[in-house]
């Protein structure tokens, strides 16, 4: 059946599957209009009038006619909904369709007209269910706005109705919760809120009434500048009885100081602003400690967020344990971007769930195989800020501690839509900024770009400083007080205000300051504040609650004075944070070091709960407490669980870092069976992150492997020896080692332990030592097991890879068309997977197989595919294969520059493995370039290397192609040996080529019977070789016979 949602979301779905070909805003208001009126026939000139204001009237006509063309091919049954009239157009009163719309009109209409609470009861709760939120919330035409504000109204009258209802009843739960919902609806509406503390009240907590009058009293301030009326500061102070006696703090001091000195930079913002349809920019809030970053930005957001644009707060935290990307899951949870976030595709949405999992389809973590997947999941969280249309202002307080992971997704939501409206502003300390390499890397990359803009904050001067007091005081300062209070602040606004609550004649230092601020708490109101600072970043009241030791009258007395002396404010609808950095930096500094370990334990015992129920997502958090709180055996396990989390957001640096960390207090614990298995879990999880962060050939990955080995060996445990030996095998073939990568493999493939891909991953260590047959025997003898393993260890499925390696071997033993064909095979199995990295490995294989086969055409096409492939997904190691490649097709100077380029990066990266074979190329350059003595210095270091790492299945085609470079007295026996070398490998093809050379030079010396005889028993041997090689022997057989 047809589904119409206009609540909440605007949504058409039909059985169940959303109607793509609805989602043009345009022809989705047009659609939201009639259904609105439905059964009221609307003329079309009235319609174009509507939606096309400013065209002519025969142009929104035209406009008309196609949008309704549109709306009625999308449509199922189509004419069963609209009636479409040369003059009129109308939505049908009996369309077969459900409209969320039409089902809260009825039945809130009923529940108004109900006399009786079951009758009402009913009825209201099918009309609040049908009300998913406001009506068209990514449309602001004035008939929505109206209409709009018409059901918010109506739904609120019947929340107010249903709250009273339930509390006359007895039924506090249902009446809280529809309470709650109503101040969600309305949130700048007091009288919501008062009833909503009044039944807190009534339900016993009281606490939680005086923190909604604290959320009002914020929410109004920060919006409209304004307190809450007498009748909610007389409820709050109803409620607050017994009270502690009245803080002598002067009322001005209680509220948020004006803006002084700052409009030159406040224009510079709004002219951004005001800009910000011409794409996305960056603007960075420079400045000291308390000199007014925050509340600059906050200046800037507070009347856009009244115009209806969309705006976003998020801030960083100071904390070691930094969660990956925790500012962009603020920004995501916020109100303002789920209407954007319920239309996004099913795609991206699962995108979002793997790090808001509330907000979408929350996968199961990615392996670490999956990794690949980082672009696409920060492109899913990106595509999601942008999903709205609206312009858009998104806030980051305190960039200097932004994360690695959430810089590397600013430079994606940057570039992603460069007609995107959209203004990021942030906030920077400058003193701190030099000590993140990465932010200063990003921000010199943006500058460059032209995407970022600094804007430096200076200290107030003399007379701002002096004019800032006299809004904050009840008379002018005089000279003497003016100058002795810019003495003592150096007119940053956060010192003058502190220094006046302190009477303005305090020690000058910050300090001190804010010292003396935090002496005159009351012992309760102390203690909370510690526990908050030891936390390091905003906390919930319910956290602190469990983690202190106070009675429930203690504690919101306690909070009470620290919100009164505003000390805290409210940073979201749950939770609440200090009013600056520097009152956390200094109330911590407060603390003794045993005072600190107790306060740290405390808060990780309370944090676990929310970590069990939530989820993972606090385990870096719990992991640090409790470190902190020096309790490491309990950290290691929290670390290891924030290394998990990490990875499900391709925060691999993190996850490393937390494996790290969780095996250094490992070391520390007692010796034994028991360390050593934990150990071994850890070294093992480790791999995988170190492998996707820094390529299977870094050293590292290699001795952690070792390590992963000797463990489990002297744990006895078998199967996990093999896995790690095998993993070893890859390390070392990655890196060229051949003949060790080798010997591992061999007793894995032993009899007592031959199984599937074991067997299969001989082949390619034995491949790179030349031993072709044995090669192949091994790709052929067995059918690859399917089980994770396989996937675990490498990345990838192998199947994919070693199917791309046999096309090679086909094609060294000279079978060429086979060699076409399991290349072809490699491709279809890694585009059925769809994995990117194995699309990459296989059109990095095929590339290789159509250089073989000479085929420049098809090598062109696969290099290419692969690099454009790597680089939209980041893949270095097999991005340098196409690079590579493409150099040996463009030839000449700029090829040679790709092919050094190339292999440049992978000796960085470890990787030596066909290390040869790349230099050979390089060195065919060279050649066409008429430098053959620099084309014979490459060719050296190819087999130097070749001999030393037993990576010697390209080695007679070095020798061959040197021939072609060296003294002519030496070329011949350079042939003789690339001829020898090749036949005992069994390479009929490099035999072939080799072969062909010496005989050319036999036949120019007059020697025919030498090349018939060399050339004619390679005749029917090579026959499967490449058709244009077989062609030339052929010719020179007949040229033997002249």
């Amino acid at each position: 059946m047809l589904e119409i949602r206009l609540l909440g979301e605007q949504r058409v779905v039909d059985a169940g599957t959303p109607i793509e070909a609805l989602r043009s805003p345009r022809v989705q208001a047009l659609l939201a209009y009639l259904v609105i009126h439905v059964g009221a026939p609307q003329g079309r000139q009235h319609l174009a009038a509507v939606f096309w204001p400013d065209s002519s009237e025969a142009q929104a006509r035209t406009n008309l006619r196609r949008e309704l063309h549109q709306l009625r091919a999308a449509l199922p049954d189509a004419d069963r909904c609209l009636a479409v009239e040369a003059h009129s157009l109308c939505w049908r009163e009996n369309a077969p369709c459900h409209l969320d719309l039409l089902a809260f009109r009825r039945t809130a209409a009923e529940a108004e007209a109900a006399t009786d609470d079951d009758a009402f009861l009913n009825s209201a709760r099918q009309a609040l269910e049908a009300y998913g939120g406001d009506l068209l919330p990514s449309l602001h035409d004035d008939w929505v706005l109206e209409e709009r504000e018409r059901l918010r109204q109506r739904c609120i009258t019947l929340l107010d109705r249903l709250a009273a209802t339930l509390a006359g009843q007895g039924r506090l739960p249902a009446a809280l919760e529809t309470a709650r919902r109503r101040v969600e609806l309305e949130p700048l509406e007091e009288s919501g809120y008062r009833a909503l503390m009044r039944l807190q009240a009534l339900a016993g907590d009281r606490a939680m009434a005086l923190r909604t009058a604290q959320r009002c009293a914020t929410l109004l301030a920060r919006t409209l500048g304004v307190e809450p009326c007498a009748e909610t500061l007389a409820l709050y102070d109803e409620l607050s009885h017994p009270v502690e006696p009245q803080l002598a703090v002067a009322p001005a001091l209680r509220q948020a100081p004006p803006l002084i000195g700052r409009d030159t930079e406040l224009e510079v913002l709004e002219s951004a602003w005001a800009r910000v349809a011409q794409g996305p920019r960056l603007i960075v809030i420079a400045g000291e400690a308390g000199v007014g970053k925050s509340r600059l930005a906050a200046e800037l957001a507070h009347p856009i967020q009244q115009r209806g644009a969309l705006v976003a707060q998020a801030r960083c935290f100071s904390s070691p344990a930094r969660l990956a990307l925790a500012p962009v899951a603020e920004w995501l949870r916020s109100a303002a971007l789920r209407p954007g976030i319920d239309q996004l595709a099913p795609t991206w949405r699962q995108e979002v769930g793997r790090l808001v999992p509330e907000l979408g389809t929350s996968p199961a973590s990615a392996p670490l195989a999956d990794a690949w997947q980082r672009r696409q999941f920060f492109e899913g969280l990106a595509r999601t800020i942008l999903a709205d249309g609206r312009p858009t202002l998104l806030v980051l307080d305190d960039l200097q501690w932004c994360d690695g992971e959430t810089l590397a997704w600013l430079e994606v939501l940057l570039h992603l839509e460069p007609a995107a409206p959209l203004l990021l502003v942030t906030t920077l300390r400058s003193e701190e900024f030099d000590d993140n390499l990465e932010l200063v890397a990003c921000c010199r990359r943006l500058q460059a770009q032209g995407l970022l803009k600094r804007l430096e904050l200076a200290p107030l001067e003399a007379r701002q400083t002096a004019e800032l007091a006299a809004a904050l005081h009840d008379a002018p300062l005089d000279a003497a007080e003016a100058h002795r209070l810019q003495a003592h602040t150096g007119g940053f606004p956060l010192f003058v205000v502190e220094s006046l609550r302190e009477g303005g004649t305090r020690s000058s230092r910050c300090e001190a300051i804010l010292d003396q601020r935090l002496a005159r708490l009351g012992p309760a109101a102390e203690e909370l504040i510690g526990l908050a600072a030891t936390l390091g970043r905003s906390f919930s009241f319910d956290l602190l609650a469990t983690a202190s030791e106070l009675d429930e009258a203690s504690l919101q007395g306690a909070f009470d004075e620290l919100w009164q002396r505003r000390l805290l404010c409210e940073y979201s609808p749950f939770t609440y944070d200090f009013a600056h950095d520097l009152l956390r930096e200094a109330a911590y500094r407060r603390l003794t070091p045993p005072h600190r370990r107790l306060l740290h334990r405390r808060l990780a015992i309370a944090m676990e709960s929310t970590v069990n129920d939530e989820g993972a997502m606090l385990a870096a958090q719990v992991a640090e407490q409790f470190e902190a709180g020096g309790q490491p055996e309990r950290a290691i396990h929290y670390h290891a669980l924030a290394a998990e989390t990490a990875t499900a957001v391709f925060a691999l640096a993190d996850a490393i870092r937390h494996y790290d960390r969780a095996l250094a207090l490992l070391a520390e614990r007692p010796p034994g069976a028991t360390r050593d298995r934990r150990e071994l879990a850890l070294s093992e999880a480790l791999v995988s992150p170190l492998a996707a962060l820094h390529g299977y050939a870094a050293p590292r990955v290699g001795d952690t492997i070792e390590r992963s080995v000797t463990l489990s060996e002297g744990l006895g445990e078998t199967r996990e020896t093999d896995r790690g030996r095998a993993a070893l095998c890859w390390h070392r073939f990655v890196q060229g080692r051949m003949q060790e990568s080798a010997d591992l493999a061999q007793y894995l493939a032993a009899p007592q332990t031959r199984t599937g891909w074991r067997r299969q991953a001989l082949s390619l260590p034995l491949f790179g030592l030349g031993r072709h047959r044995e090669a192949l025997d091994c790709l052929q003898g067995d059918t690859p097991e399917t089980e994770d393993d396989d996937r675990h260890l490498f990345g990838f499925h192998a199947t994919v890879l070693v199917r791309g390696a046999e096309a090679h071997l086909h094609w060294l033993v000279g079978q060429a068309g086979d060699a076409t064909a399991t290349a072809a095979s490699s491709l279809r199995l890694a585009n059925a997977s769809g994995q990117p990295f194995e699309v990459a490995i296989a059109h990095g294989y095929a590339a290789i197989t159509y250089h073989l086969l000479g085929d420049r055409e098809r090598t062109d096409e696969h290099a290419a595919t692969l690099r454009r492939h790597c680089t939209r997904y980041g893949f270095a190691y097999y991005g340098e294969w196409g690079r590579i490649l493409a150099g040996r097709l463009t030839s000449g100077a700029a090829g040679e520059a790709l092919i050094r380029q190339g292999i440049e990066r992978l000796r960085q990266q470890h990787a030596g493995a066909r290390m040869p074979f790349w230099l050979a190329l390089l060195a065919e350059v060279l050649v066409e370039t008429d430098r053959p003595a620099e084309a014979g210095r490459i060719l050296g270091e190819a087999r130097d290397w070749a001999e030393a790492h037993g990576d010697t299945w390209w080695l007679p085609e070095l020798w061959r192609l040197d021939a072609a470079v060296c003294p002519a007295g030496e070329a011949e026996e350079r042939l003789q040996r690339a001829l020898a070398i090749a036949t005992e490998q069994g390479a009929l093809a490099l035999q072939l080529r080799a072969a062909l050379d010496l005989a050319d030079r036999h036949l120019t010396a007059g020697r025919h019977e030498a090349a018939r005889d060399l050339l004619g028993p390679l005749r029917w041997q090579a026959s499967g070789c490449n058709p244009a090689e077989l062609a030339a022997l052929d010719a020179m057989l007949e040229r033997t016979c002249t």
